[in-house]
């Protein structure tokens, strides 16, 4: 029977995120929002250790969303690792970029996490250089987001497995966001670990065989739209590896939209009313997406649509699409890429990528088009015989 690790593997969990002036008693509602789902996380992890069942924790990086911390998120924190204690779990920690300040010889919060929880089995990581753990569970190889541009290579070592925890952008990525986020980490340098948990981009998932982001704990903004707050359940055996995602329980972000705003304002508006009058109860952060809106009518247009719900501040706007959800503009006369194009697109993206070598790209290629050809064949041959 083959050696095992099950590791749970968190990251981007920003407490002490804020948003909106909407206060649930004393605390900002969204600061509230966080702390409940880092609760219900530690709550998991803890279910885990109690049952035998992980073996590995870790953070890959973003424990807060500031690095001027509160005290009340510094204890929250800390008070969730120390439930995790004790059960012979080792736990690994690495600091990301919302951790640290921006002069380096300034102090780091990653200093009184340190103080506070590091014993034989946890370990807080930050710093300017990889730093590599020979633990007995696994060799794990640290990379806080401080150390992406060390020139010190990222250390490997000889035993089974080989782990690498790091918080940056990693080859793969969906090429939308690597536009605006230059490559950390390439495929090179995450090939030879048995798995590389990554953390900083909310909204990515499994990148490779090997390697995935944890995805984000919440949605920290509408740029989250997309993400699916949640953690991973890492099995490494000498065999493979299995990767699962579990979930979160958030507050729901919902898009309304996009309105043509170049149209008659009181007919706009009621399209508009119609949709959040159908979202009123749901508790949701809303977003209305409005193009081609008037300037002149913004402010007016705002302060009418909020009449129409009674929690004002879960509700705000975009008119330009540049939260991070790019809404292309409304043409129908662009024509639609035929399926064929759409699947030769992905291929050479994933070529260019380094997901697929020559021989992958050949097999899928010659593969899946024969499989589209059937599928089209057969529908074709259908919507005939119905027809």
């Amino acid at each position: 029977m083959s050696r095992v690790v099950r590791i749970a593997h968190i990251g981007d969990t920003h407490v002490g995120y804020r948003a909106t002036s909407k206060r649930e008693g004393w605390k900002n509602i969204r600061e509230a929002d966080v702390d409940k789902v880092w609760d219900s996380l530690m709550d998991q992890l803890e279910a885990l250790c109690v049952a035998g069942e992980v073996d590995l924790i870790l953070h890959a990086g973003d424990v807060f969303h500031n690095h001027n911390v509160s005290m009340d998120s510094m204890t929250r924190v800390i008070n969730g690792f120390k439930r995790l204690q004790g059960y012979g779990v080792d736990i690994v920690v690495v600091s990301g970029n919302h951790d640290i300040g921006r002069v380096r010889v300034a102090g780091s919060v990653f200093d009184v996490l340190r103080a506070a929880l590091e014993d034989e089995h946890t370990h807080v990581v930050h710093g300017y250089d990889p730093v590599y753990l020979d633990l007995e569970i696994a060799g794990i190889a640290c990379v806080p987001w401080s150390a992406m541009k060390s020139e010190q290579a990222i250390p490997l070592g000889l035993s089974w497995p080989q782990i690498m925890v790091a918080h940056g952008v990693a080859e793969g990525c969906a090429e939308v966001i690597t536009t605006f986020a230059p490559t950390d980490l390439t495929y090179g340098d995450m090939r030879p670990y048995d798995y590389v948990a990554l953390a900083h981009l909310h909204a990515e998932g499994v990148i490779h065989p090997n390697a995935a982001y944890s995805s984000s704990m919440d949605r920290f903004g509408w740029s989250d739209r997309y993400a699916e707050p949640g953690w991973k359940y890492v099995v490494v055996s000498e065999d493979g590896i299995e990767i699962e995602h579990r979930g979160l329980e958030t507050r729901p972000f919902i898009a309304v939209g996009p309105f043509d705003g170049s149209g008659s304002y009181p007919e706009v508006l009621s399209k508009v009313e119609e949709q959040l009058d159908m979202l009123r109860n749901t508790g949701a952060m809303l977003r209305v997406y409005v193009q081609k809106c008037d300037p002149l009518v913004k402010r007016k247009f705002q302060q009418d649509a909020k009449k129409f719900i009674e929690d004002p501040w879960r509700l705000s706007f975009s008119f330009d699409g540049k939260d991070g959800l790019k809404i292309p503009e409304i043409d129908t006369n662009v024509p639609v890429p035929s399926i064929m194009a759409l699947f030769d697109e992905f291929l050479a993206m994933k070529k260019k990528q380094g997901v697929y070598g020559e021989t992958t790209h050949e097999m899928m290629s010659t593969r899946g088009r024969s499989f589209l050809e059937q599928a089209m064949n057969a529908r074709s041959e259908r919507e005939q015989s119905e027809g």
